[in-house]
């Protein structure tokens, strides 16, 4: 599967993880303001830059804040919370 990316969400996006913009342009296929890239090789790109892949990593890093220590079966939820809400 293949996302769409305007200029504008790249820019936003660029905001919150230096370099990550032009990193996605690289690796996706540009065509006027647009830019199409494959959702494993954009999934890959946040988890590198230190951003949240879907909602698993979103509670865990809550969960982390407030002192939770995580187990296996956290990661097991968080893999597959990240799976069913990606970002």
């Amino acid at each position: 599967m293949r996302l769409i990316f305007h200029a504008k969400q790249l820019a936003a996006l660029d905001r919150k993880a230096q370099g990550i913009a032009s990193e996605i342009k690289a690796k996706g296929e540009s065509r006027g303001s647009m830019v199409f890239i494959d959702r494993k090789i954009y999934r890959e790109t946040r988890r590198k830059h230190g951003l949240p892949v879907g909602l698993g990593d979103t509670i865990a890093k809550a969960t982390k804040a407030v002192g939770i220590k995580p187990c296996k079966g956290c990661r097991k939820r968080q893999a597959k919370l990240n799976r069913l809400v990606p970002y």
